[in-house]
C-alpha cells in the first residue's frame, strides 16, 4: 500500500492542454492582425528608421502592465497563503507531546462486529496498557491532535435554523474517559466522561473553548443540548446530547489557520470505533513502552498487530507535512511568478533599446552622455513597471472584493505592503 495515491483528471487534463494550444494561437495571431493591417512599405520605413512605432510601442506597454498585472495579484494570493501557513505552524498546541506515545489498533469484524465487543476489548487494552508501571494514564481517541476531522452540521436546542449551513459546523472526536489527563490537558469546566457515558439515556458532549466561543457566545455551555447531523447524506441527526464539560482548544487538523476548528469529543462507549488510536503518557521515554504495549494486545488477541507506534511529537509532526510542502510550493509559485515578470520586463526593455539603436545613437553624437542614455531608458522601464504595478493593486482589490471572505484581506497593509516591498 502507498501512502498518497495520485491520480490524473482526464478532464482537469485535457482542459489544461486546451487552453495551452490556445493561448498559443491567441498570441502568436495578435502579432499577424498588427501586420496584416498595415502596409509592407509603412514597416519597411519603420525598420529602415530603427525606431520603435507609436502603435507597437503602446501594445508593448499594455502586455507588459497586463502581466505585472496579474502578477501582483498572484502574489499578493500567494502572500496571504504564506501568512496563513506560518500562522498555523507557529501556534503551538496546547500539549507537550514529548511524554506521550500512540500507536494505532484495527478490529477486524470477527470477532468484533458488535459494538459491545469493540467495546469490551478496549476497555481491557486500556487496563492492560495503564498496569504497566512506566505508564502514568492512557486512552483512546478517534483522531490525534494535528489530524483533520469531517466538518458536520450541527443543531443546538433553543437557537434559531440558520440558512447558512456552514455557520454551525464542529468536528467530532471518540475518546476515552481519561483522555484529557492523558493528553495533558484538563477541562476549562465541567467534568470529563465517566464510565456511563454514552449508553442510553446518559447522552454527553464535550466541547472545546473554540465551540463555545463561536456558538454560544456569552453563555454557559453546561448543560446545553446538540445534535449531530449524519454524515451519510441522510440529513438525519442523532440523539440530543447534554454538554457535561468545555475542554482547552487542541488543533486537530494543521490547516485550521490561526483559530483552530470548534470539536465535539463524545464518549467512545457510545459509538466503539473498527480502528482506534490508543494514548500512554509514560514517566520516562514513551518509545520504550512500545514493546510492553504489543505485548499486552497479543496477550489479549495475538492476531491483532499495532500499527503507526510513534511518539506524540513525530505523529504532530507527521500530520504537518502537507503544510511544509504547501508552503515550499506556495514560494515556489512566487519565486516563479516574479521571475516571469522580471523576465519580461527586461525583455521588452532590451527589445526597445534595440530597436531605437539609430535614435539613442543619434542622442549621443549630439553630447548625451552613457548615464543619460541609461536615465531615459530606465526612466521608461520604471514607467512600465508603475503602470503595472497600479494596474495590478487595483486587480487585486477588485479580486478581494468578488473573491475572498470579511476574514482574509488581501488588500490590507500587512499583505499589500510586503509584496509590493
Amino acid at each position: 500500500a502507498t501512502l498518497f495515491d495520485f491520480s490524473v483528471d482526464i478532464r482537469v487534463a485535457g482542459a489544461l492542454i486546451a487552453a495551452s494550444v490556445a493561448s498559443i494561437f491567441v498570441f502568436g495571431l495578435a502579432p499577424a492582425l498588427h501586420l496584416a493591417h498595415g502596409s509592407a512599405a509603412e514597416a519597411l520605413k519603420e525598420g529602415g528608421r530603427g525606431s520603435d512605432g507609436n502603435a507597437r510601442r503602446r501594445w508593448a506597454t499594455a502586455f507588459l502592465a497586463a502581466e505585472f498585472a496579474l502578477t501582483l495579484v498572484l502574489l499578493v494570493n500567494v502572500a496571504e497563503g504564506i501568512r496563513i501557513a506560518g500562522a498555523a505552524r507557529d501556534a503551538r498546541f496546547p500539549i507537550d507531546p514529548a511524554p506521550l506515545l500512540t500507536m494505532t489498533i484495527t478490529l477486524p469484524n470477527q470477532p468484533y462486529a458488535t459494538p459491545e465487543a469493540r467495546h469490551r476489548f478496549f476497555v481491557r487494552l486500556q487496563e492492560a496498557g495503564v498496569g504497566h508501571p512506566s505508564v502514568v494514564a492512557g486512552a483512546l481517541t478517534s483522531t490525534l491532535p494535528g489530524s483533520a476531522t469531517l466538518l458536520l452540521p450541527v443543531i443546538i436546542a433553543g437557537q434559531t435554523e440558520r440558512s447558512d449551513a456552514s455557520a454551525r459546523r464542529a468536528g467530532t472526536v471518540l475518546i476515552g474517559e481519561r483522555y484529557f489527563e492523558t493528553i495533558g490537558a484538563p477541562l476549562l469546566r465541567g467534568r470529563t466522561f465517566g464510565a456511563d457515558d454514552g449508553r442510553a439515556g446518559q447522552e454527553t458532549a464535550i466541547v472545546n473553548q473554540r465551540f463555545a466561543e463561536l456558538f454560544l457566545p456569552g453563555e454557559d455551555p453546561i448543560g446545553t443540548l446538540i445534535r449531530v447531523v449524519r454524515p451519510d447524506g441522510s440529513g438525519q441527526a442523532d440523539a440530543w446530547l447534554r454538554v457535561v464539560g468545555v475542554a482547552p482548544w487542541v488543533r486537530h487538523s494543521a490547516a485550521d489557520g490561526i483559530q483552530p476548528d470548534p470539536v465535539i469529543y463524545l464518549p467512545a462507549q457510545s459509538a466503539p470505533p473498527v480502528t482506534t488510536t490508543v494514548v500512554v503518557r509514560a514517566t520516562g521515554d514513551p518509545a520504550s513502552l512500545a514493546a510492553p504495549v504489543r505485548a499486552a494486545v497479543q496477550q489479549l488477541d495475538p492476531s491483532l498487530p499495532l500499527y503507526r507506534v510513534m511518539t506524540m511529537s513525530d505523529a504532530m509532526r507527521q500530520a504537518q507535512w502537507n503544510g511544509r510542502i504547501s508552503r515550499v510550493l506556495l514560494h515556489a509559485i512566487g519565486t516563479i511568478a516574479l521571475l516571469l515578470a522580471l523576465v519580461g520586463l527586461y525583455a521588452v526593455t532590451a527589445h526597445s533599446v534595440r530597436m531605437r539603436r539609430r535614435e539613442l545613437g543619434i542622442r549621443m553624437a549630439l553630447g548625451a552622455t552613457r548615464s543619460r542614455v541609461a536615465g531615459l531608458v530606465l526612466r521608461r522601464a520604471m514607467l512600465q513597471l508603475a503602470i503595472g504595478l497600479t494596474a495590478g493593486a487595483g486587480a487585486t482589490l477588485a479580486f478581494d472584493r468578488l473573491f475572498t471572505s470579511s476574514s482574509t484581506q488581501l488588500t490590507g497593509p500587512a499583505i499589500m505592503l510586503p509584496t509590493l516591498a
